[in-house]
């Protein structure tokens, strides 16, 4: 339960923002929220904090934020149909989609699409694995 300490905090201090009626009252819950995190010697947990508010307002207002490995750099076209593809499995427009790419080398083929709901893993190895398993079984 410690390791996701941080979701439950984010989500307290979301609900708590959300029911404010100003920006001083917001203000003001995150003063406490700081202390509150200082006085239990909790502060290194603010990045996490900070990461799982941005996907909570992402959430909001429907955006997908998604990062996109590959084994060699994908072109405009490319991008455009992995946009696409994750836009339609979220039910979404793909300006919704928000999708950093980036390459790894020791990967031989495929993608792989982290999301904050999901991990897919198009890798060839990962293709691989999944045959020799049915090959062995």
């Amino acid at each position: 339960m410690k390791h996701q300490k941080y979701a439950i905090y984010a989500a307290a201090l979301w609900e708590l923002a959300q029911g404010a009626k100003s920006e001083e009252e917001k203000m003001s819950i995150a003063k406490a929220f700081a202390a509150h995190l200082h006085t239990r010697r909790l502060t290194g947990l603010l990045p996490k904090i900070q990461k799982a508010l941005s996907a909570l307002e992402q959430k909001k207002n429907g955006i997908v934020e998604a990062e996109v490995v590959s084994a060699r750099a994908l072109e405009g076209g490319e991008k455009e149909r992995v946009i696409g593809s994750i836009a339609a499995f979220f039910k979404k427009d793909s300006a919704t989609v928000d999708a950093r790419f980036a390459v790894d080398d020791s990967l031989l083929g495929g993608l792989v699409v982290r999301t904050n709901e999901m991990i897919v893993d198009g890798t060839v190895r990962m293709k691989l694995e999944k045959l020799k398993k049915v090959l062995i079984a």
